[in-house]
C-alpha cells in the first residue's frame, strides 16, 4: 500500500466512534434475535399456518440482511475503509487524469448511489409486501443508514464540510447514531408485536377444556 495514508488499526478512536462501534453491536445483536425469533415461528406456523409461515421466513430474510450489514458497518466503522477505496481511486484518477473533473463523478456517484437505493427499496417493499407494514420502520431505517455511509463514502467536499459541523457530536455522528437508533427501534418493536402475535395464534389453536363435549358412551 505504498503511497496511501491509510494503514490498518483504529480508523476513529474517540468517544463518539466507539459509541456508534457500540451501537451496532447492540443493533447487530437485537437483529440477530429478530433473525432467530422468526425461524422458531416459522418452524412453528410450518404445518398449521403455511401464509404465516411464508410471511414468517420473509421478516427471517430481512433480518438477517440486518444483522450482517450491521456487522459490516461496525467493523468498517474503526477499519475505515472507505478511507482507503477514497484514496485508492484518488490515486488512479491522478494516474488516468481525471482527478480535476472529479466533481462531476462525485457528482454521479451520489445520482447512481440514490437511484440504486431507490430501485433497491423498491424491489425490498415488493418482496416483502405481505410483510411490509410489519417491518416498515427497520426497512427505512436500513436504507436511510446504507445510503449515508455511502455517500460519506463519496468524499464530497462541500459534503464533507456540512458533514463535519456541531463539534463532537458532528452531523454525521448523529445521522448514523439516528439510523442505527431506529433499527434497534424497530427491532424492538417487532419483537413485541410478533411476541404478541404470537400468544394469539397459540392461545387461538389450545382446546377449551370447559366447552369441550363430552364423548358418548354405550348404555
Amino acid at each position: 500500500m505504498v503511497g496511501l495514508r491509510w494503514r490498518p488499526g483504529i480508523g476513529d478512536p474517540t468517544l463518539v466512534g466507539w459509541l456508534t462501534v457500540a451501537a451496532y453491536v447492540i443493533a447487530a445483536s437485537i437483529a440477530a434475535w429478530s433473525f432467530a425469533t422468526a425461524r422458531r415461528a416459522e418452524l412453528r406456523f410450518s404445518v398449521s399456518e403455511p401464509g404465516e409461515a411464508r410471511d414468517q421466513r420473509s421478516m427471517k430474510h430481512l433480518w438477517l440482511l440486518i444483522t450482517v450489514t450491521m456487522v459490516l458497518l461496525g467493523l468498517n466503522k474503526q477499519l475505515d475503509l472507505q478511507t482507503l477505496l477514497i484514496q485508492t481511486v484518488r490515486e488512479r484518477a491522478y494516474e488516468h487524469g481525471w482527478y480535476n473533473d472529479r466533481r462531476r463523478y462525485q457528482v454521479d456517484f451520489i445520482l447512481i448511489i440514490s437511484a440504486a437505493a431507490v430501485f433497491f427499496g423498491i424491489g425490498l417493499s415488493l418482496r416483502l409486501r405481505r410483510v411490509l407494514r410489519r417491518v416498515i420502520v427497520a426497512v427505512a431505517g436500513l436504507g436511510m443508514l446504507v445510503v449515508f455511509v455511502l455517500i460519506r463514502a463519496s468524499s464530497f467536499h462541500y459534503v464533507d464540510r456540512a458533514l463535519s459541523l456541531g463539534g463532537r457530536f458532528r452531523v454525521n455522528a448523529l445521522i448514523e447514531l439516528s439510523g442505527i437508533g431506529l433499527i434497534i427501534g424497530a427491532a424492538l418493536q417487532w419483537q413485541v408485536a410478533e411476541q404478541r402475535l404470537l400468544a394469539n395464534r397459540m392461545s387461538s389453536t389450545m382446546p377449551n377444556s370447559e366447552f369441550s363435549v363430552p364423548s358418548s358412551t354405550n348404555v
